[in-house]
Parts: structure tokens; sequence; C-alpha cells
């Protein structure tokens, strides 16, 4: 009897999860090394049976746990649970087993604990990285705004939801003016902090539920949901209002300013992205044209 009795206690000790048994009244037998070490700091191997320490006391986050397993009227549980131990708070797979006996003379439960802290950690960082490259593959990295592919596939699910539900939909295809020029004599660095410049001030002028892609180098998609073009084109002269206030300043040697066209979907019309972007980018080419004629008119008068 007593060899099997410290065969028991061997192989419990050994074992590297942190195990507690408890009686028919849910009261601490025994606990393990590894649930002495990790819940109550101790380290001498068979403790519940050599010193005094008051297990129930210092285990009373368990109580708890067993009643409501009792409640449940079942032989097995498992749950998550996050404990606060000696070395830090350590998440677990809890499994609550009642004792199977054939010869009914023991009755109780055991209680095993699976680290699980580590695994978490790595899986956390995990799901950061694919948020972050997630990221990436929508959005353009220089603005933050969404990327050419994003946007088609964006404007397209706009056009459907316009289509099937009549609801106003407006869009703007924009063209940065002198990006060109800027880059040319004032280097590409400046040149992107004047596309961002332009991006950002759009990006405060625009509600919540608007969508901004760039769709090449200078050129940008704005997506106006639910929207009439008279509201969009508020919105457009805001912007330029901001940007011209800003010019007026001095603080660049060039000036702020894009060209755009606009274009309000006709409510149940059935259209594609392509041909929606044909539209309003011949739109924008048109005001490019006439600002172009407007500044050469403005430059013969001066002569």
């Amino acid at each position: 009897m007593t060899n099997e009795k410290n065969k028991y206690l061997t192989i419990l000790e050994s074992i590297y999860d942190p195990i507690i048994i408890v009686d028919k009244d849910n009261n601490i037998e025994n606990l393990n090394y590894q649930a002495a070490k990790d819940f109550l700091d101790v380290t001498v191997s068979g403790m519940k049976y050599y010193s005094n320490i008051e297990t129930d006391i210092k285990l009373k986050w368990l109580k708890q746990d067993l009643i409501e397993f009792d409640k449940l009227k079942k032989n097995e549980i498992l749950r998550e649970k996050t404990i606060q131990t000696k070395s830090g708070s350590k998440t677990y797979i809890v499994k609550f087993q009642k004792m199977l006996d054939v010869s009914e003379k023991y009755s109780g439960t055991v209680i095993i604990f699976n680290d699980i802290t580590e695994r978490l950690k790595i899986e956390r960082q995990l799901a950061k990285q694919y948020e972050k490259l997630e990221y990436y593959a929508y959005t353009d990295p220089m603005t933050k705004v969404l990327n050419r592919r994003t946007g088609f596939m964006r404007l397209d699910q706009e056009l459907a939801l316009s289509c099937n539900q009549d609801i106003s939909l407006s869009i703007c295809y924009i063209d940065i003016d002198g990006l060109k020029a800027v880059n040319d004599t004032y280097g590409h660095t400046e040149g992107d902090r004047l596309i961002k410049f332009i991006i950002s001030t759009i990006k405060s002028s625009v509600r919540k539920i608007d969508w901004i892609s760039r769709m090449g180098g200078d050129e940008f998609l704005i997506i106006f949901p639910d929207c009439t073009e008279a509201d969009a084109q508020m919105v457009m002269q805001r912007v330029n209002e901001k940007l011209l206030e800003y010019d007026m300043k001095n603080k660049k040697a060039y000036k702020h300013s894009f060209s755009y066209g606009l274009m309000e979907v006709p409510i149940g019309c059935n259209i594609n992205a392509s041909e929606v972007i044909k539209i309003v980018d011949k739109k924008m080419y048109q005001d490019k044209s006439l600002k172009k004629m407007q500044a050469t008119s403005k430059n013969d008068l001066m002569l």
C-alpha cells in the first residue's frame, strides 16, 4: 500500500502541469510541485503533507470555480482562466475532472492547469503582424488612404448599394496641379509633402463614411456615399478655401491646388466602376484645361 502511495505521489509530482486534487466537499487534499510553485511560491515537493500552509485559504479563488462546476452536473469541463500567480499574471486552460473510481471509495475533483500564456502572446503577435500586412495590402503607404485596387473594389460596392437601394452617390476624381514642377524644382521629397498636405486637407473636410483612394501618382478618387453632387461640390469648395488660405500665408514657394471632376450617379443607374472613372476623369481634364486657359489669359492681360 505504501509503495502504491509513493508511486502515486511520484507521478503527481513529476507532471509538469499544475494539478490540484479536492475531496467531495471541495477541500484541497493535495497539489503537486508545479501547483505549489505557481500558486503558492513554494518549491518543496509534497508540501501538502509536510507543512502547515493553509492552502484552502491561499487558493480561495478556486472555490467559486468548483461551486460553478458542481452546479453544471458534468463530469468534465474546460475553461480559460487568467490567474495572478507569484511570478505574474498567467492564463491557463483549466480542466475540472470528477474522479473516476470504480470502487466508489474515493470521490472529488482533479483540476489540471495547462499554461497557455506564451501561446497567447505569440498568437497576439501574429495577429498584429497579420493586421499590419492586411493594412498595407489595402492602403497607400504614403498618404494612408485606400490604394488603387481597393478603391475600385469600394467603388463597385458603393455603386451596387446605390443601385439596389436608390441611395445618392457622388464621385470625385482629382489631379494635383503642378506636381511635376515641384518635383523638378524642389525635389521629390517636397513633391511628396505637397501630395500629403492636400490629401490631409481633404481628409479633414470629408465625412467618416466617405472614401479616398490613390489611383495613381497624383490622381485620387473620392467616394461620397449618400451624397448629392451639390453637397459634394460644397465639400470640394471648402477644401479649396482651406488650401487658398494656407497659400496666402506664403509658407511655401509653390501653390497647393488640384483639378477635379465631379458627378452624381443617377439613381438606379446600372453603371460599373470603370465607366464612372472615365466620366469623372474626363471632367477633371476639362477643369484642368479651363484653369490653364484662364492662367494664359491672365498672363496675356498682364503683358
